[in-house]
C-alpha cells in the first residue's frame, strides 16, 4: 500500500480515483487487514496501530465510493 505523510494528500489521491480504482483499493486493503490480524494474533505484528490506520482507511474508501456512486 502506498503510505502518505499527510491526510490531506491521502484523501486528493483517493478523489481523483475512479469507481473501479477505489474497489480495488479497498480490496487491497482488506487483504492487508487481514494479514495484519493474522500477525497480530500469531503475536508478530509490532506495531498494531497499522489495524486501526487500515481499518479507517477502508472506512474513508467506502465513505468515497458511496459519494461517487450518489452522483452517478
Amino acid at each position: 500500500m502506498k503510505e502518505f505523510t499527510y491526510r490531506k494528500e491521502m484523501l486528493e489521491s483517493f478523489r481523483s480515483m475512479a469507481v473501479e480504482e477505489i474497489l480495488n483499493t479497498i480490496e487491497d486493503y482488506q487483504t492487508e487487514l487481514s494479514q495484519l490480524s493474522f500477525k497480530n494474533k500469531s503475536g508478530q505484528l509490532e506495531n498494531t496501530a497499522q489495524i486501526k490506520k487500515a481499518r479507517k482507511v477502508i472506512a474513508q474508501l467506502k465513505t468515497l465510493l458511496k459519494e461517487k456512486q450518489k452522483a452517478l
